[in-house]
């Protein structure tokens, strides 16, 4: 049988993105791969992980991360993370997974050169390449030397919010509402929303996640300099039983990013057969599709009419629109991403 190990180090991270994507990926690998694939999980030091399928566990070492050859060999090593901290021996075939270049964007001039350079050390280690979206592969072929390596592209799953039972969050009000979600960083753009909410005097904004930061500081301020404290919630991190609530009952899910990888709070809502409206840039023209709207600019003037319009397109025949939505959504499913993870280990 096919022996693999899978770096899930970055589970330590569980809140993060890469936190989720290893635990869902290493659920699904378990279940798929129980009786084609001899699996290793290489977890965070004493990390609790239980799959519904048993695996080998090793954890992760001072030691392992000094002295590769200390590595167990096995015929497949993949790294979930694009910048590991472990790696195989030299004998192992080795798999590495790139999520975004983002970097690209947010770094200053030299820290991009040297996270390039840290990238392309593991590029080079590496026999293979995924990412998770064809947008993402466009990055890696232009800022990277494959050396005729394939990037193959392995979209995300993504679960559905029904799957927890819907909690109204104590602080709701009986307003129409819009909602975001997301680590608060200027990438996410949500600046943009706040101005467009005094075009939308009827409606109510939720944006949830993390946001001690600075740039949550500064939303919080542009809020009460235009006077939207009664009409604007950042809730904070929420729960996903209030999450599942917050994606069923908006009016619209509003996604104005200008740097994603992936975007999984779109297909999140996506899943709900929601009206979602995203920005068109990095990844989200290519999540999203013909099954989303999208913002032609950031002037809040227009930011409305796009709205508007969207939503009287959306209720003019509802169920439609929701069965194009959900059928666009499933294809982001983690099963389907774990048989795809599987045919790649079995093709070395």
């Amino acid at each position: 049988m096919l022996k693999v190990l899978v770096d899930f180090y970055r589970l330590k991270e569980v809140n993060s993105g890469l936190g989720y994507f290893s635990n869902q990926l290493g659920r699904a690998l378990a279940s798929q791969g129980a009786k084609r694939v001899d699996f290793t999980f290489l977890l965070p030091k004493y990390f609790n992980f239980s799959p519904p399928i048993s695996v080998n566990i090793i954890f992760a070492s001072f030691l392992r991360i000094l002295f590769p050859k200390v590595n167990k060999t096995y015929d497949v090593w993949h790294s979930s993370s694009q910048l590991p901290k472990i790696l195989p021996p030299k004998k192992t075939k080795f798999i590495l997974t790139i999520h975004d270049l983002n970097f690209l964007i947010e770094k200053k001039p030299k820290k991009r050169v040297t996270y390039l350079k840290k990238l392309q050390n593991k590029v080079d280690r590496a026999d293979a390449i995924t990412s998770i979206s064809y947008y993402t592969k466009s990055l890696i072929e232009q800022h990277i030397a494959l050396h005729g390596k394939k990037v193959h592209v392995i979209y995300n799953g993504v679960e559905s919010p029904a799957k927890f039972a819907p909690c109204r969050p104590q602080w709701a009000s009986d307003k129409k509402f819009f909602f975001s979600i997301g680590y608060f960083s200027a990438k996410k753009n949500w600046e943009v929303l706040i101005d467009m909410m005094t075009e939308f005097p009827d409606y109510h904004l939720i944006i949830s996640g993390f946001n001690d930061t600075a740039y949550g500081n500064q939303c919080k301020e542009i809020i009460q300099q235009k006077g939207l404290t009664d009409r604007i919630v950042l809730s904070g991190p929420i729960s996903n039983e209030e999450k599942s609530w917050l994606y069923a009952n908006c009016a619209a899910f509003l996604f104005p990013s200008l740097a994603e990888g992936f975007g999984m709070p779109a297909v999140e809502a996506m899943k709900l057969g929601k009206p979602v409206f995203l920005s068109k840039f990095t990844s989200l023209l290519e999540i999203g599709g013909d099954a989303a709207f999208y913002f032609e600019n950031f002037d809040k003037k227009s930011m409305k009419l796009k709205i508007t319009k969207g939503l009287q397109t959306y209720n003019a025949d509802r169920q439609a629109h929701q069965d194009k939505i959900q059928s666009h959504a499933s294809n982001f499913d983690w099963d389907k991403a774990a048989k795809k993870y599987i045919e790649l280990y079995k093709s070395f």
